[in-house]
């Protein structure tokens, strides 16, 4: 795996506050009441827990540009961070002393994306807490309030220490550290400049998804300020398939000293973007839906590398559906599924607009052609009854023409696009709307007359 300079989570000593055993003696509340400074993770990314009470907890994280992916947004997977804390600490918050619990399943749906220098807050709450098994629900918003992503999560309860997860493959979880005050100088990680750039706009206009993915694998172009931060790197991509890794660095790790799994879900929906991404031509653009996530093993963060693969199962006009497994030292960790949008708003809004264009622009054909023929003539007194209906029976038999039987043939067309939308998908598709509007009116109406 390639690592470009500088890696901050390798070069600065990690920092933050571990838990001692003596912490398993309180009440989950309690636990939770006595963490006085950041974990590691914390102080990496600037994750903070704001408070819980019986069955809820808030966590807040500032959105800085270390978030920052190759397209200049934030991925979805970085609202796991926040979620991920939120929804187990509010099952925590209930649990009496001596019981330990994992994150099972994770499930994110995306409302809009986070935007740099917001600062998101996660709310969960519990919502059944029984022997085994836990639910919680939450939702995460940004700082003028408005929903970013609703989140849900099904945890497993160990009330014996006997059945308590252990090394999952890897290592234990790291030793507390006991370092001398000065190597914890320096602002944390995420307060410092950012390295790492977003990919110039003139890349995606000139190469197809599958392309940047192998520049950047090569080094012909430049990792993103997170792969600094995190360690996530890209290393292999094929058409409809992705994988990236990230190395299982202590910065990663809860007060309790293991790696939250949130990371996990933002390095699984990273390898699914690549994913979906490699079947995206020059210009077009995508957005994560939902994602969903079953943890099968614990990990430590021993330094070792874990792997995302990931792979497209359906690729709709404009939906993409993919699965992911995430695996350390060849063990699965976790497995995946997640919807990806490729298809813009503004697609959808102008072919619309070309339908209706395509439309009117059928019923003044009839009018001009089959009517009294005259310019100055031309308007709604010179469209008679006949015409209109000629005009609107156009209109449906050249939509489904279009969607039907062009349509499929679009993608071999030559691509005019622009960034996060294709205007091979969306203008042409109306621009052969009308067309064949005007082709089946002048056909059809002289059997009207």
């Amino acid at each position: 795996m390639l690592v470009r300079e500088p890696a901050l989570w390798r070069d600065i000593p990690v920092r933050g506050e571990i838990l001692d055993a003596s912490a398993r003696e309180l009440s989950g509340l309690e636990a939770l009441r006595t963490i006085r400074t950041q974990p590691p993770m914390g102080r990496l990314t600037g994750l903070a827990f704001e408070g819980a009470d019986e069955g809820t907890a808030t966590f807040s994280l500032p959105v800085s540009r270390w978030f920052e992916w190759s397209h200049g947004a934030v991925p979805g997977g970085v609202v796991a961070l926040a979620a991920d804390a939120a929804l187990g600490c509010a099952l925590q918050s209930l649990l009496p002393a001596h019981t330990q619990y994992t994150t099972a399943e994770m499930s994110l749906t995306y409302v809009r994306p986070a935007q740099i220098g917001t600062v998101l807050t996660a709310r969960a709450r519990e919502l059944h807490t029984g022997r085994t098994l836990g639910l919680s629900v939450g939702e995460v918003v940004d700082g003028d309030g408005r929903l970013v992503a609703y989140a849900t999560s099904r945890m497993r309860i160990f009330r014996e220490a006997a059945g308590a997860p252990s090394r999952g493959g890897t290592a234990a979880p790291p030793a507390r550290p006991n370092r001398p005050t000065g190597l914890d100088n320096g602002p944390d990680p995420y307060l410092r400049p950012v390295a790492g750039e977003r990919i110039d706009e003139r890349e995606f206009l000139a190469r197809s998804g599958v392309e940047i993915i192998h520049a950047q694998i090569r080094g012909d172009l430049p990792l993103p300020p997170m792969h600094h931060l995190l360690g996530i790197t890209p290393t292999e991509a094929t058409l409809g398939a992705a994988t990236c890794g990230m190395p299982l660095s202590g910065w990663l790790a809860t007060p309790f000293g293991w790696p939250q799994g949130g990371f996990i879900v933002l390095l699984a929906d990273l390898a699914l973007a690549l994913a979906s991404q490699t079947t995206l031509a020059k210009g077009e653009g995508m957005a994560s839906v939902d994602i969903k996530v079953n943890f099968l093993r614990p990990v430590a963060g021993d330094g070792s590398t874990i792997e995302a693969r990931a792979k497209v199962v359906h690729r709709g006009r404009s939906l993409t559906v993919g699965t992911a497994e995430v695996l350390g030292a060849g063990i699965a960790i976790a497995l995946l599924v997640a919807g990806l949008s490729s298809q813009s708003v503004v697609v959808l809004l102008l072919s619309q607009f070309g339908l209706w264009a395509g439309l009117f622009g059928a019923c003044v054909l009839a009018a001009r052609r089959y009517g009294n023929g005259s310019l100055r003539q031309l308007g709604l007194a010179g469209i008679r009854r006949q015409d209109v209906g000629v005009g609107v029976l156009a209109a449906f038999i050249g939509r489904i023409a279009t969607v039907e039987l062009v349509a499929p043939f679009i993608p071999l067309l030559p691509t005019k696009t622009v960034r996060g939308s294709s205007l091979t998908n969306g203008l042409t598709s109306s621009t052969l709307t009308a067309v064949v509007l005007a082709l089946i009116v002048a056909v059809g109406a002289p059997f009207f007359e």
